[in-house]
């Protein structure tokens, strides 16, 4: 079964307990969370595996608000290295 993965920061950290319940309810397994700026407590409450990726510097928005997504290839090329069985 493949692995389900998503990556936070620290103003999207609010989901992830949720999105934690709601993937281990489903597949039966916590998601991999690919820390893009969590704060240290914020890591410590959640019960999934984090993994930290280098961020660029811009990565936090354009002048319209928008994120940068210049992060998911690395993080989808770690979680498939990283899950045999694929990634969702």
């Amino acid at each position: 079964m493949p692995g389900v993965l998503t990556c936070a920061d620290a103003g999207y950290f609010h989901f992830l307990p949720f999105f934690e319940a709601n993937v281990e309810r489903k597949f039966g397994t916590l998601p991999l969370i690919y820390d893009l700026g969590l704060t240290d407590p914020q890591r410590a409450s959640l019960r999934s595996e984090v993994r930290r990726v280098a961020v660029p510097e811009d990565f936090a928005g354009t002048a319209h608000g928008f994120v940068r997504a210049t992060h998911k290839p690395a993080c989808v090329a770690d979680a498939l290295d990283a899950s045999p069985g694929g990634v969702l």
